[in-house]
């Protein structure tokens, strides 16, 4: 197995993705740690490696999954390729694949920046709408009654599961509409 498996391995794949394959919850870059009996999460999860700061284990996607199923650093790397069925082998890859590669990194880098927006934006409101349920008298107040509960649902879904929300991102372009709508009474336009 040469070092391009390794190389392609560690730029297809993040941690975070490799950990949740074998079930690991992730949650704000930390989980429980596989290796010992861990009851609080102490295992730190970075783009491309992982470090538990209670049993001191660590290193890359390969060598997590080495560790995990007790293989060497090439049959991990055999089984991580198949596993999550890259497509990889021996050879170096083509231009074709390395800007394929590259556009769907340009893709994850895109939801990202997304998540991180839309999550501001709707603590934005959630923010308004709490304010507002507490007033009677405050022209959202109702509108804080119907849509809090469901603001906190989106909330959580967009912490724990971004991708899935991101598939169904028509939900918060319509929350992203109100706010817009609700700074523009605000300011008078």
């Amino acid at each position: 197995m040469n070092n391009d498996i390794f190389y392609q391995i560690k730029h297809s794949l993040t941690m975070a993705e490799v950990l949740e394959h074998y079930g690991q919850k992730v949650h704000n870059k930390k989980c429980l740690c596989p290796f010992h009996n861990d009851s609080n999460p102490s295992m730190v999860v970075y783009s491309t490696s992982f470090y538990c700061f209670v049993c001191g284990v660590g290193g890359d996607i390969i060598k997590f999954v080495a560790l995990l199923q007790n293989v060497s650093n090439g049959e991990a790397a055999k089984i991580i390729n198949s596993e999550f069925m890259l497509g990889l082998s021996d050879e170096k890859p083509s231009f074709r694949d390395m800007i394929k590669h590259d556009r769907k990194k340009e893709e994850q880098q895109e939801i990202s920046q997304w998540i991180k927006k839309e999550m501001l934006a709707m603590l934005e409101y959630r923010r308004t709408l709490w304010f507002a349920r507490s007033n009677p008298d405050d022209p959202l107040f109702q509108e804080s009654l119907q849509n809090l509960d469901t603001i906190d649902y989106y909330l959580d879904c967009l912490r724990d599961e971004p991708q899935e929300f991101y598939k169904n991102r028509q939900v918060v372009t319509n929350i992203d509409r109100r706010i817009h709508q609700l700074f523009n009474q605000r300011i008078g336009a």
